[in-house]
């Protein structure tokens, strides 16, 4: 007779997302995970091969929500601005989750490309009309380091000349899309 399954993997990634927001990377182990699951760090395994694989999985859901968020902004009558919010706002309310999915090592996850694929493909159907295909990558590129730089920015405290970052944040996407048109303009110029 099988043994009864006392979590499920879905179960284990809520505990590890849990805790990598409250306590950062670090504080995702599996025995803190076996801990908080009332279970032994062994049974885990039978979910999840190793930490790894547990933390590749937190990545792929993390870009999978990102993306949903993106989606959804994406049919709003201001998308560039909606989706530039919606990623802003995903990075503020998961700020862990945020900083492990761009991370050097996640980065180079060739598993959760389609994913990432999958949160850009908004982006750059909404930009292919505007700056033409051929542009729309580099554009999207653009608004990208622009948005990660910002927001990483915001998480660690690093503007810290007065102001006020909303405003800024506003003002600089008004900035983007006058550069976006602008390279619309030259692409029908050309």
């Amino acid at each position: 007779m099988p043994a009864i399954a006392k979590t499920s993997a879905d179960e284990i990634a809520i505990v590890a997302g849990t805790l990598l927001e409250q306590g950062g990377i670090d504080a995702v182990s599996m025995h803190a995970i076996a801990r908080a699951l009332g279970i032994r760090a062994p049974s885990l395994y039978k979910h999840f091969p190793d930490r790894s694989a547990l933390l590749e999985h937190l990545a792929l859901v993390a870009f999978t929500a990102l993306g949903e968020r993106i989606a959804l902004a994406a049919s709003a009558e201001d998308a560039f601005g909606a989706m530039a919010i919606a990623y802003r706002t995903f990075a503020h309310e998961s700020p862990q989750h945020y900083q492990h999915m761009m991370s050097a090592q996640t980065s180079q996850l060739a598993s959760i490309d389609h994913v990432r694929a999958q949160a850009a493909a908004p982006v750059l159907a909404y930009l292919a009309p505007i700056v033409g295909r051929a542009r729309a990558l580099t554009v999207a590129r653009l608004l990208t380091a622009y948005l990660h730089g910002y927001v990483t920015m915001e998480l660690t405290g690093a503007f810290r000349l007065g102001g006020d970052p909303a405003a800024d944040f506003a003002e600089g996407l008004a900035l983007l899309r006058t550069v976006v048109v602008s390279a619309a303009a030259n692409s029908a110029d050309g």
